[in-house]
């Protein structure tokens, strides 16, 4: 009913529905039309929803984005660092698995451990200058496919939260 009209009522209550006025923000990385397809998500709470639907790529699809956002999250740590355009170029290269987050800690870490210092690509994480020359590259990403593969199995009830996911 919420979705539907904004109406709440507290469970177990006898008092009238109360009236709000908010939004819903949802994400997912999930592939709603094709779970609806396959009989895995209602098509009426997917239609709900799917108000504005916006596509984020993961930020290894957007290295333009990187120095932008950078730049950003050093302004919003207010310290004054500068980066090497080497250091960017090694930023840019690397795979991102924990996207924008994942980018947001390793320049927060280098801004509090360096700060006021011009940082260089000696300075990055050892794994991310590793992963960026070409060292270490996931093959595959192994939580998204685990939380897939898990999740599918609950759907269709081939997998049981208590002896699958509780362990």
């Amino acid at each position: 009913r919420f979705l539907e009209n904004g109406e709440v009522k507290p469970v177990g209550s006898d008092s009238v529905s109360a009236k709000v006025d908010v939004r819903v923000i949802a994400a997912t990385n999930r592939n709603l039309p094709d779970l609806v397809s396959r009989g895995l998500f209602r098509e009426d709470l997917m239609y709900r929803i799917m108000v504005v639907h916006l596509e984020v790529p993961p930020l290894r699809n957007r290295r333009e984005d990187i120095r932008t956002l950078v730049t950003h999250i050093i302004k919003r740590s207010s310290l004054s660092v500068d980066i090497s355009d080497e250091a960017i170029k090694a930023l840019e290269a690397y795979h991102w698995p924990g996207n924008v987050r994942e980018l947001q800690n390793v320049i927060e870490q280098l801004a509090w451990l360096h700060g006021g210092a011009y940082m260089s690509v000696k300075d990055l994480p050892p794994t991310l200058v590793a992963s960026a020359s070409g060292g270490m590259v996931p093959s595959r990403e192994r939580r998204k496919r685990v939380a897939d593969h898990l999740f599918e199995g609950l759907a269709n009830g081939t997998c049981s939260f208590w002896e699958h996911v509780y362990p």
